[in-house]
């Protein structure tokens, strides 16, 4: 696997005692004809393993993540966009044990299909 370094930054917000599902698009940050491949296990990439996944503070419940295997239409401030399939990844969120007013960071590692690793960071803000 080649190393590279892809970084997807996202804002999100959630009230506390609520869930949602949160999707992260990668597809600034991928090579053409390039998509995620996986979400979970672990990769090595000039001998550094990356464990694949979505890693949070233990206050946010997180479900299982997934890519996106169809287009998926995302709604965001009104606008509406477009993500091809696999190259977004789908997690769903709960903010029960959350600090309101608290941010906290939400990081989501998956490999891609020219053996790089794409990795992405959002800030979840919890309002009340």
């Amino acid at each position: 696997m080649t190393s590279a370094a892809y970084l997807a930054k996202e804002v999100w917000t959630l009230a506390r005692n609520q869930s949602d599902v949160f999707t992260m698009d990668f597809t600034d940050w991928l090579d053409s004809g390039d998509t995620l491949s996986a979400v979970s296990g672990t990769v090595t990439s000039n001998t550094v393993s990356y464990t694949l996944g979505v890693t949070a503070d233990s206050a946010i419940t997180k479900g299982t993540p997934a890519m996106n295997s169809s287009t998926i239409t995302v709604v965001s401030n009104g606008a509406s966009n477009s993500i091809a399939a696999n190259k977004a990844v789908q997690i769903a969120l709960s903010a029960v044990s959350a600090t309101i007013g608290r941010v906290y960071e939400i990081v989501v590692v998956a490999s891609t299909t020219n053996g790089r690793v794409a990795s992405g960071v959002a800030r979840l803000e919890i309002i009340g």
